[in-house]
Order: C-alpha cells, then structure tokens, then sequence
C-alpha cells in the first residue's frame, strides 16, 4: 500500500509543509498556528478508480506468487517423498534378493547333504563291488537330463547312454545282451 498511496506514509511531511504555508498567511492577521493535521483526503474519482485498480493488481500479484510458492513447496515435498520411497523399495529389492540368494544357498546345502549321505549309503551297500558310487550318481543324472530332453518325443521311447546301460547291467549283476532284452532301450 506504501506504493499505491505514498502521500499515506508521509503524512507527517505533508502536515509540515501546510503548516508552513498557512503559518506565513496567517501570521499577517495575528493568527498563530500551532497544529495543522490532514484526517481524511478524498481523491477525485479517476484517481480513486486508477487506486483501486492498482491496490487489485498488487492483490492478484501478492496471490500469484503465494501460489506458485506454494506449488513449488508442493513439488519439492512430492519428489523427497519419491525420492524416500525410490530408496525404500530398493533397499527392501536388496533384502530380497539377499535373502533369496541365502535360501538358495541352504537348498544347495541341503540337497549337497542329501547326496552325500546317499553316497556314503550307497558306498556301503555296494561294498566291495568295481561300481563306484559316484558313477552311479552320475549315470541317475544323466538319465534324468535325457528324461528331460526327451519330454517333447514319444512317451514309449527313451533315450540311455550306452555307458548307463553298461553301468546298470553291473549293478544289476546282468550281461549287455540279458538287460537289453528286457527293455525296449536304444543306445545313444
């Protein structure tokens, strides 16, 4: 308001200079002014017009800039809150992965166990025989992966590795041609 009225804020200024003005006329009569004070000033209508259109505009200024303060307050509390939860949900991605990767860790532990109590077992059922526990392991795992590999192909064939069936026929305590015989197998 001190720029849309700047007679408002001097009025002690103003005061001054009327009762300087009057003091001079006044004292050729006899007359002494003491106190000169202006309570109320009525502009002429354009100038009370034109005052009111600026105190408006200064009004719609102050409020534009209030909201855009407030919309910049806005966004920059928004984009800490995604910024906090960017950080949250790849922390928690972390924990996740880190606690995935230990599960698979004692699964891997748990069935590496599994399969040496199974070898020790089997070590010690085959006894003295030439079949090694290991290669029994290993003939099952290869069985398994050609069971796997054969899943598109007919049900009624299978395909064995020549050494599996080798293997299985010592186990077995059978000749090549006895086990061969028995099951419809070709030989990879």
């Amino acid at each position: 308001s001190r720029r849309v009225l700047p007679f408002s804020s001097s009025r002690d200024q103003i005061n001054a200079a009327l009762m300087h003005a009057l003091h001079e006329d006044c004292e050729r009569w006899g007359v002494t002014i003491t106190r000169v004070e202006i309570q109320n000033i009525i502009p002429p209508h354009e100038i009370s017009r034109a005052m009111e259109t600026m105190i408006t505009e200064e009004r719609a200024r102050a409020s534009k800039v209030l909201r855009a303060d407030g919309d910049k307050q806005s966004k920059i509390i928004i984009s800490a809150g995604m910024a906090t939860k960017l950080v949250l949900d790849a922390e928690g991605t972390k924990q996740a992965e880190i606690l995935k990767a230990r599960g698979s860790a004692q699964s891997r532990e748990v069935v590496a166990d599994a399969e040496a109590k199974a070898i020790v077992s089997l070590r010690s059922e085959l006894g003295e025989s030439n079949v090694k526990a290991a290669n029994y392991f290993t003939g099952i795992q290869s069985l398994n992966a050609l069971r796997a590999m054969s899943a598109g192909a007919k049900p009624d064939v299978t395909l064995v590795p020549a050494a599996a069936i080798d293997m299985a026929s010592q186990i077995m305590g059978r000749t090549k041609n006895s086990l061969s015989s028995k099951c419809q197998c070709s030989k990879v």
